[in-house]
């Protein structure tokens, strides 16, 4: 029925209802005429006024009174002897009386259509908050203190993993983790005491009747009467929140930032050993004889430490490489016994001085791959060298190469140190350092098995490690994809031996550019050194050199520009240009590429990369 009167309607359909209720009536009178004769004429009119009010609204209500004043007169009232002057009074007061009944069924009717509004907008509202605590696992309870009796939502219990309807009083306190139970009981006799605030909040762990423990943030909220022999707590309402992501979240930046805290203490001890050596190479040669055997010890030192250092910023640069997708491979097809054999020769003095036993055991079949033989060589040396680094003396390092399945498997066995179960996962994170089999007498950063890992995921491998616990030992097996071995087999030919040249330095570090220049005086080339862009495109005009080393940081005209210039000028644009950055990344070279640059060297470059770009050189 209240559908019927709360739809939409059209206005034609309300009119035409009141002309129905109106006929209807007159009719009715019609009919009873014979019984009530000339007294009544009016009632059963106002019968229709209502039901056209409350239809259609005002309009209709009007509508249904004129209509029916104008039927009873002329049909009921004039023809029972009335004067004229009666039957208009008698019309006007049934107009004034229908008036009064059209406002009161207006203000009936739209009492009901609010409190319908309100009933389907409180109804709705519920079920959006219903919706929101069910995504949010979000659960609501109301306790009565007094009684006893909870009445908790179904969320709250999904959130604590009790079936519906289960008693609060009974299994409530029972999901709370053991070790947790006497705080949260001394918090919510805290909520329900007389002289606080009578607010709750806590987090507290679960364990739910299936086993699993979950994270559980409490928000309550104590209301209290006042009687006369004091204030006593009658209601607590509250919301419970599953927040176990939370705290994993939290967990694990705190774990990163120890991390973080870790690496760095790391770093500077890594980088503190290389440079207090270097410091005190560099005094010796302040003091020592020139050519003398402290002379020549403290060169080897220096030597050593760079080399340490720049195999440090490396890995540095290879991690973030790997982690942004920047590393690039120098792919072609290799046969990768060969590579281990070589790897294994070039560690075995290493190994050997330790006091430990390396073996090598490889088919004699050729297993063919298409990658980056630099980087895997990477890969196999840091395998062996990690082994080394925490087998013990007299302990054994095992190589093994096969087929297995159309993949070829490396496999380096150790009976060193081993790693604990727990700590398996996270070898192969950056950083990571094993407390119980990493110690700072071994050094490192724990980037060495990052670096494995990126590079053979990058060949399409994969890489595990296994181990039966502390002292029992690991292995890594690295499985990689096969390939059929290439049609031709070409081996590069020997570079020619290098010639004198010209070559301009421009290097803004003065120390950088007047070693520089020692080292190629040192290799026979001629070498001029500029400081700083304009001055460097000025020499190469009056130099005229074969080749061009130019730092791309340079004050004010960048390296870039300075290419770009000596392109365009015909007395230097023969010249060979060699970018010197410390930056390395794939866009880097590209943009040197496009400045005109022919190769990209990052520093510091060796001098076997020097001679090699020097031998470019027409």
């Amino acid at each position: 029925m209240n559908a019927l009167w709360t739809r939409p309607k059209s206005k034609f359909t309300t009119y035409l209802v009141a002309l129905l209720a109106v006929a209807t009536a007159f009719g009715l009178r019609v009919l009873l005429h014979p019984l009530t004769g000339t007294g009544a004429p009016w009632v059963v009119f106002f019968t229709a006024v209502v039901i056209a009010s409350l239809f259609g609204g005002r309009g209709p209500g009007i509508f249904a009174t004129l209509l029916s004043a104008l039927l009873a007169v002329n049909f009921f009232v004039l023809p029972d002897h009335h004067t004229p002057w009666e039957a208009v009074t008698q019309a006007v007061l049934f107009t004034l009386d229908g008036a009064i009944l059209i406002y009161l069924t207006w203000l009936l009717s739209r009492g009901r259509l609010q409190a319908e509004a309100s009933s389907t907008a409180s109804a709705r509202s519920e079920e959006r908050l219903r919706l929101a605590n069910e995504a949010a696992q979000l659960g609501s309870y109301d306790f009565d203190v007094r009684t006893g009796v909870t009445v908790a939502s179904p969320e709250l219990y999904t959130v604590l993993g009790l079936e519906q309807g289960a008693s609060m009083r009974e299994h409530g306190m029972r999901v709370v983790h053991p070790d947790d139970r006497a705080p949260i009981w001394a918090a919510y006799q805290r909520s329900l005491d007389p002289k606080g605030d009578g607010n709750l909040r806590l987090e507290s762990r679960i364990v739910r009747p299936d086993g699993i423990t979950r994270w559980l943030s409490l928000t309550g909220r104590t209301y209290f009467e006042d009687l006369p022999t004091g204030r006593i707590p009658v209601r607590q309402v509250g919301m419970a929140v599953d927040i176990t992501e939370r705290r994993q979240a939290e967990a694990e930046l705190r774990e990163l930032n120890r991390n973080k805290d870790e690496f760095l203490a790391m770093l500077s001890h890594e980088l503190r050993n290389p440079l207090a050596a270097i410091r005190s190479g560099v005094d010796v040669l302040d003091r020592a004889p020139a050519g003398g055997q402290a002379a020549k010890r403290a060169h080897g030192v220096i030597d050593r430490q760079v080399e340490q250092l720049t195999r440090l910023v490396d890995a540095l640069l290879d991690v973030t490489r790997i982690s942004r997708g920047k590393l690039e491979l120098q792919r072609a097809r290799i046969e990768l016994g060969d590579l281990v054999r070589r790897t294994v020769d070039d560690q075995h003095a290493l190994v050997e001085a330790r006091g430990i036993e390396l073996e090598l055991h490889a088919p004699s079949e050729p297993l063919w791959l298409d990658g980056d033989a630099t980087r895997l060589g990477q890969v196999i040396g840091n395998l062996l060298s990690n082994a080394a680094k925490f087998t013990p003396h007299g302990g054994r390092i095992e190589v093994s190469l096969g087929r297995e399945q159309g993949e070829v498997v490396l496999r380096v066995r150790d009976t060193g140190a081993g790693i604990p179960a727990g700590e398996l996962p996270r070898v192969f994170e950056p950083f990571v350092q094993l407390g119980t089999t990493i110690s700072r007498a071994n050094g490192g950063l724990g980037l060495g098995l990052a670096l494995v890992k990126g590079t053979v995921e990058l060949h399409g491998g994969s890489i595990t490690a296994a181990s039966a616990g502390p002292d029992q030992g690991s292995e890594f097996t690295i499985r990689l994809p096969l390939e059929s071995p290439p049609e031709v087999i070409v081996d590069a030919a020997a570079p020619e031996p290098s010639h004198r040249r010209r070559v301009l330095v421009i290097e803004d570090t003065r120390d950088v550019a007047e070693a520089l220049q020692d080292v190629l005086q040192l290799m026979g080339h001629d070498v001029r050194v500029a400081f700083d862009g304009p001055s460097g495109i000025a020499a190469a005009v009056e130099f005229q050199p074969d080749v061009v080393l130019c730092d791309i940081g340079l004050p004010g005209m960048d390296g870039y520009e300075v290419a770009r210039r000596l392109r365009a000028d015909h007395v230097s644009s023969g010249a060979l240009l060699v970018a010197l950055s410390g930056y390395g990344q794939p866009e880097d070279r590209k943009r040197a590429a496009d400045a005109g640059f022919a190769r990209h060297v990052v520093k510091p470059p060796t001098i076997e990369v020097l001679r090699s770009a020097l031998a470019e050189a027409v």
